[in-house]
């Protein structure tokens, strides 16, 4: 008598070791654009952070359109559950320091703008998903 080829499938697959996942693809880039405002000069300008986040590393680009600093820069830094704090480096020397809060609907917070011998500056920043 011949087993029905259920029977075997099932024994095939007991037997069988467990598939390893596939490694894990590339984190996605997470786009937050909106706007920037260095509430010192009470200037405001369009900005997109286009951001990586993996485990608590964030990593990716900050594009900012004038009046401000115009350009697209670096940033790097850390997300601890809600809160992220990014570290965006300008050419010049001088550096922002984003810290806010992430979630479903944006990154939203203050900054400080400074560094390469220019005085301090600070502002806001809202950003939708």
């Amino acid at each position: 008598m011949k087993p029905f080829p259920w029977i075997l499938a099932l024994v095939l697959a007991a037997t069988l070791p467990a598939a390893t996942p596939a490694p894990s693809a590339k984190p996605a880039v997470e786009l937050f654009a909106g706007t920037i405002e260095n509430t010192t000069h009470a200037v405001t300008a369009p900005g997109v952070f286009a951001l990586t986040f993996e485990g608590e590393a964030v990593r990716g680009f900050l594009t900012v359109e004038a009046p401000l600093k115009a350009g697209r820069f670096p940033v790097e830094g850390t997300r601890r559950g809600a809160w992220c704090e990014v570290i965006c480096r300008y050419d010049d020397g001088t550096r922002a320091v984003f810290r806010g809060v992430v979630d479903e609907r944006g990154y939203r917070g203050t900054f400080v703008f400074g560094g390469g011998g220019q005085l301090v500056q600070y502002g806001r920043f809202e950003t939708a998903r």
